[in-house]
């Protein structure tokens, strides 16, 4: 389910979207071995913040997958379930 979010433009809401694009982000990560600490700095969070969006607790909004997608060298699309 998609809705407007606050500051980012289209978020994920809180459901098994969230999870599941949280799932896809975390095998983006790991297939390039990047850590939370490093996913923080990118996009500008406290190391806890990033943990939440990483582990699926927190919405990813389409700009920071952009981001994430940007510093690994992927299509944001290929993170999404």
């Amino acid at each position: 389910m998609l809705r407007d979010g606050p500051h980012m433009g289209i978020v994920f809401s809180m459901d098994t979207t969230t999870e599941d694009t949280a799932a896809g982000v975390r095998a983006a990560l790991a297939a390039q071995k990047v850590e939370v600490g490093t996913l923080a700095l990118w996009l500008g969070l406290s190391r806890s913040s990033a943990s939440r969006k990483y582990n699926g607790h927190t919405p990813l909004s389409i700009a920071e997958l952009r981001t994430i997608g940007a510093h690994l060298g992927v299509d944001y699309h290929t993170m999404l379930p």
